[in-house]
């Protein structure tokens, strides 16, 4: 090789680092949370916080869906599943086996047992940290996941719309 291939192919390879560095998920405002900006991945399990308030979705044996306020070291009532469906993201609560959707008004569901087009989401990260969690509505609208008045409920997506966490367990 002549030197000035030497030159070329030493410049292709990666530079080593000369210190270590630590890359931080945590976003500055929510350190006490964990792993607070997490983007969901598939194969992963994660509580899902609603930003404003921490308060995770989390679902009952009855299958009923609610906020939980505090968090039980190994309760899995508000662990969920990300797996993925068409290239869109579902999530499965490991407490009942009932995968997150919506109903056919606006409200959030997790009756479901398979999985449906109403069971698939898409994650968009917003830019003050954290995620919308989106749902397809119709062919062409995404609908923002939220809350009103306590209750899990879809609404059309603004760039203002609920922010939620993902903290991977």
């Amino acid at each position: 090789m002549l030197a000035s291939e030497e030159d070329a192919a030493s410049s292709l390879e990666p530079a080593t680092p000369t210190s270590s560095s630590t890359i931080s998920n945590r976003d500055s405002t929510n350190t006490d949370r964990g792993n607070a900006s997490a983007v969901p991945f598939e194969g992963n399990t994660y509580i899902i916080c609603e930003r404003s308030n921490s308060k995770a979705i989390a679902q009952r044996r009855d299958k009923t869906l609610y906020l939980r306020s505090s968090l039980v070291p190994h309760d899995d009532s508000a662990h969920w599943l990300c797996t993925n469906s068409r290239g869109y993201f579902v999530f499965q609560n490991l407490h009942t086996g009932c995968y997150l959707g919506h109903e056919r008004g606006n409200g959030i569901t997790g009756q479901a047992t398979s999985i449906r087009g109403w069971e698939l989401f898409i994650i968009r990260r917003h830019p003050r940290g954290g995620c919308q969690l989106l749902t397809k509505y119709g062919w062409d609208v995404l609908w923002a996941v939220t809350v009103e008045q306590g209750e899990l409920r879809r609404q059309e997506a603004t760039s203002d719309t609920y922010i939620w966490d993902f903290m991977e367990v």
